[in-house]
């Protein structure tokens, strides 16, 4: 073959095949869309929803298990959001009044100074943790009567809490909680 055909015919075979591709982009595109569409079908969508406390001294706990620290007792036909379920435990968020606590040391100006803050369950090192801080986020805290080296919060809104299904029923969509709330 000369050189001038062998030119061309490697540029035919180059262009023939960017054709072919080119050609298939559309379906592959579609193609990892439905994937996308199949991926996020196939992962739990889960609703929100408003439970009621079904037991008496139905535990409130820190991690999905027996094992998990009891934060509470909760009470008979007591409300609370469900925002997520794991394993055999609804995921719950915190009571909008619930403290939670941060070493003051690492605060200032109320400005978390440090990296990677805990968030404790009641003021103690020794008390689980239950979410952190990063440096630079603010925070509205007052110093702990009980323990003035640390600041009492509110609890923050990704702060989550389980409590198992077997004590928990449908009671409503998820504002009924605060609504109830208010009326008290």
């Amino acid at each position: 073959m000369s050189k001038p055909l062998s030119f061309y015919s490697k540029a035919l075979v180059v262009l023939s095949s960017t054709s072919l591709f080119i050609q298939q982009l559309p379906l592959q595109a579609d193609a990892s869309e439905t994937k996308a569409e199949v991926l996020h079908h196939t992962k739990s969508h889960f609703n929100k929803f408003t439970g009621k406390v079904v037991g008496k001294n139905v535990r409130l706990r820190t991690h999905p298990d027996l094992e998990g620290h009891v934060v509470r007792e909760l009470e008979k036909n007591e409300l609370l959001v469900v925002v997520d379920e794991k394993d055999d435990f609804y995921v719950v968020e915190p009571a909008s009044d619930f403290k939670a606590y941060v070493f003051r040391s690492f605060v200032l100006d109320n400005v978390v100074e440090g990296s990677r803050v805990n968030i404790r369950l009641f003021p103690d090192l020794e008390a689980p943790i239950i979410g952190h801080l990063s440096a630079g986020q603010r925070i509205d805290g007052k110093i702990c009567e009980k323990n003035s080296k640390w600041l009492e919060i509110n609890a923050p809104a990704e702060t989550r809490f389980f409590v198992a299904k077997e004590y928990l029923e449908y009671a409503g969509v998820p504002e009924l909680k605060a609504l109830t709330d208010k009326r008290k």
